[in-house]
């Protein structure tokens, strides 16, 4: 037998098995049918596939046919054949041009305005200013600091003084603060305030104030919502009782204060407040400003504390009388975020309601009730950088028609102005009663301040049943707000109204902070 034959099955079994495995290869892991598998796998003692079958393609399966008409429910609409998902468009969109044009110069001037002050804030986080600063000021643990103050308000000037503070006097975070100041508002202002932290507790404090104040440059604009005439146009003097007209007047004030108060958490967020306070009050014309004497303008004999013959600061006008309050209050402001400061609320309400009796000392005819509620919510727009601030303020007086009994002083009527219903002077509006409303948009522009517009609009009555949506005044503005990590610290703001008037001011105080009536003035 020759090899030759042998030879030629060799070849053709290698061809037939390399071309078995490079079909296999070409399956992909594709499920293998029982039948043809029971087909090529060789049984044991056995041989495998023959040759011819190995080499015999598999049969090939024809496509569906296609459909007569295209299933068009299953196409995707058309703004999501690209494989992106888009909003359905907004009504509105065609007219958001219109806020973007109306607040175009609102906005820009405020960007304006605010660099000087991204760049003072930018400097202050470099540079670690704070930090420099408390390091002078205050000790190692900053428990303890003497530091200086100053402000400024038109209308009053500039006021400069110092401070001392001592925030963990015995080791239950008890507080003392001493501050002296002069200047602007007040000739002079000396007060001392104490607080018991957490020595009676997590869910009751008590504090104690007393401070000595000589206020040379105090406002009067006689009684009710009267438009603001000039004194040779009012036939003064004029008679506050029976005549609302304002002439803008100035009167000296002196005050002695001691008031003691007590805060009580109840449940969650449900807190009250007991306080109450003595005041010992002296009232004078002042002749520092050329043609605002009250004595020339007003017949100050019909005001309550300028008509007095006695009083215990042995003076021949002025005022003495205690006055008592209970608080109760609904607590839920907080910020929305971590990131952002303790001292901006972005979230939460704010339901205050309160009663208080005050009673004269002595010769002293003050004898009325006061009542009223101070309604805030905070809504957070953006993660706590973007908050709208709304609130609703209400308060009135009680036992007296607060003219012609002469229950009440002048100087203890609700007021408006100032702080509330910015945009007008300090005190502008008083009667026996008042309504306001603020609204506040905040935005964020830094770690350490925030920018702010508002608008107040509110008026004082003889009695809240006058009510009606008539001669309601108007004060708008904006300003920046500076702020740590943990509290607020001043506010430099810029106020209008619809009457023309025009405020510059530095304030110490939030916009919505804790309005206290016990030893107000």
């Amino acid at each position: 037998m020759t090899a030759g034959p042998w030879l030629v099955g060799v070849l053709l079994l290698a061809f037939a098995t390399h071309a078995h495995a490079q079909a296999d290869a070409g399956v992909d892991d594709a499920p293998v049918d029982s039948a043809d598998a029971a087909t090529n796998t060789p049984q044991a003692g056995g041989e495998g596939p023959s040759e011819l079958e190995a080499t015999v393609p598999p049969p090939q399966t024809s496509p569906p046919p296609p459909s007569a008409e295209p299933d068009w429910d299953a196409a995707p609409p058309p703004n999501m054949a690209d494989g992106f998902i888009r909003a359905p468009r907004d009504a509105a969109a065609p007219f958001r041009w219109v806020p973007r044009v109306l607040l175009f110069i609102p906005r820009w001037t405020l960007f304006v305005i605010a660099q000087p002050v991204r760049l003072a804030g930018w400097a202050f986080e470099r540079y670690q200013l704070g930090d420099r600063v408390k390091q002078i000021f205050f000790n190692v643990d900053g428990t303890f600091g003497i530091f200086p103050v100053a402000f400024f308000e038109t209308g009053f000037g500039l006021n400069f003084g110092a401070r001392l503070v001592h925030k963990d006097l015995f080791g239950k975070r008890e507080s003392i603060r001493l501050r002296a100041g002069f200047g602007g508002r007040f000739q002079q202002i000396y007060g001392l305030n104490a607080s018991s932290g957490d020595r009676l507790g997590k869910r009751f404090a008590l504090s104690l104030e007393a401070r000595y104040e000589r206020r040379d440059k105090d406002q009067f604009f006689g009684i009710g919502n009267g438009d603001r005439v000039a004194a040779e146009d009012a036939m003064v003097p004029i008679d506050p009782i029976t005549n609302d007209r304002a002439v803008a007047s100035r009167f000296r004030q002196r005050i002695m204060r001691v008031m003691v108060a007590g805060d009580a958490r109840l449940f969650g967020d449900v807190t009250l407040t007991l306080s109450g306070a003595l005041m010992m009050r002296r009232f004078e014309p002042t002749t520092a400003f050329e043609g605002e004497n009250i004595a020339d303008n007003y017949m100050t004999d019909r005001l309550v504390g300028f008509a007095n013959s006695d009083s215990l600061l042995g003076v021949s006008n002025g005022v003495q009388n205690l006055y008592v309050e209970a608080d109760l209050r609904y607590d839920t402001r907080r910020r929305a975020s971590h990131y952002q400061s303790h001292a901006v609320s972005a979230a939460g309400w704010l339901l205050s309601g309160y009663f208080g009796r005050m009673s004269g000392v002595g010769n002293d005819p003050s004898s009325f009730y006061r009542y009223g509620t101070d309604l805030q919510r905070y809504i957070d727009l953006y993660r706590g950088s973007r908050v709208l601030a709304l609130r609703i303020l209400v308060e009135a007086t009680g036992g007296t028609d607060g003219r012609i009994d002469q229950a009440i002083p002048f100087i203890d009527l609700p007021r408006l102005g100032g702080t509330v219903l910015r945009g007008y002077s300090a005190d502008r509006f008083a009667d026996r009663s008042f309504t306001l409303a603020s609204v506040e948009y905040l935005w964020d522009m830094g770690q350490l301040f925030s920018a702010f517009t508002f608008a107040d609009t509110g008026r004082v009555w003889r009695s809240l049943k006058d009510f009606e949506l008539e001669e309601f005044r108007l004060g708008f503005g904006g300003g920046i707000q500076f702020h740590s990590r943990d509290s607020f610290v001043f506010r430099i703001q810029a106020a209008g109204s619809k009457d023309g008037d025009l405020l510059f001011s530095l304030a110490l105080d939030p916009a919505f902070s804790r309005r206290g009536r016990a030893g107000r003035y």
